[in-house]
């Protein structure tokens, strides 16, 4: 009997050791384990986060594409207003060049307007072009009279 009780008292106390020995690894395993949860649930926190500021890029990004074509096309409609402007003044000063080509021909004579005709060739190319189709537009607006000199 009394070898009995030992053997129980020695089972007891084994069942003790194993009973502190489990409840020893299962307290570090959930230790580890709540570790990983604050772990995930920081990782999850910032792929929340960074989706949130993937979201507001893109539409940042959008945005700004948007701005950048209305501006392009803000400065076509410049660049052709400007190429208007231009063309417009080109034909102005080519106007002025023939009313004044036409003035100078009726007070000078034909020798005049040969000089001013060779120089406007010369030095004005693009235009020239331009100006002979003016005055081919006026020979046929007016009479075929010959121009009259003044004394």
């Amino acid at each position: 009997m009394l070898k009995l009780t030992q053997r129980l008292k020695m089972n007891e106390e084994h069942n003790q050791r194993l009973s502190a020995t489990v409840d020893k690894l299962l307290s570090e395993s959930n230790e580890r384990l709540q570790v990983h949860l604050k772990e995930r649930m920081h990782s999850l926190e910032e792929k929340n986060h960074l989706s949130n500021e993937l979201e507001r890029t893109k539409k940042k990004l959008e945005e700004a594409e948007q701005h950048r074509a209305d501006v392009v096309k803000e400065m076509q409609k410049a660049r052709l207003e400007v190429e208007n402007v231009k063309r417009q003044m080109l034909q102005q000063e080519i106007s002025f060049n023939i009313q004044q080509t036409e003035a100078l021909t009726r007070w000078a004579g034909v020798p005049l307007f040969s000089f001013f005709f060779f120089f406007f060739k010369r030095c004005h190319p693009p235009t020239f072009s331009l100006f002979l189709y003016f005055i081919k537009k006026k020979k046929k607006k007016k009479k075929k009279t010959p121009p009259t000199q003044l004394p």
